[in-house]
């Protein structure tokens, strides 16, 4: 698995990608795609930071720990999504596990994404939801 992650630069809110160190109680994510040195390194807000899973969604995209997943049980012969969740599930990770999963929390379910779910797709993100 790739060990990469995301988070918030404290100076500006956008989202960042790549390589996650902690100095001195520091967050920073180191962007290697970056071609100026300057521009590579960056201060995040830790309650921001998410794992990459190791797993992408049906149309490609990464899936990082606090994504909003809709989920599916299969796909049919044909492509045809079967089986949908009712709600977009959030992604965390479950150390009994050892393993990323979506969690239901109203029914007190955690499911390992790749194991019960034949499609997936990426929502939203926990920390973008409106209350």
């Amino acid at each position: 698995m790739i060990n990469k992650f995301r988070g918030k630069r404290i100076d500006n809110g956008e989202w960042v990608y790549g390589y996650l160190v902690k100095q001195f109680g520091v967050f920073k994510i180191y962007d290697d795609s970056k071609e100026d040195f300057g521009d590579w390194i960056h201060e995040v807000i830790p309650e921001t930071v998410g794992q990459f899973t190791g797993l992408t969604d049906r149309f490609g995209f990464d899936i990082y720990k606090g994504d909003l997943l809709q989920v599916w049980r299969s796909v049919g012969a044909k492509g045809q999504l079967r089986g949908k969740h009712i709600y977009p599930l959030p992604v965390e990770y479950c150390t009994d596990w050892a393993s990323f999963v979506v969690v239901d929390k109203s029914n007190k379910i955690q499911y390992i994404i790749n194991q019960q779910f034949g499609a997936y797709e990426i929502v939203g993100n926990i920390l973008e939801v409106t209350p």
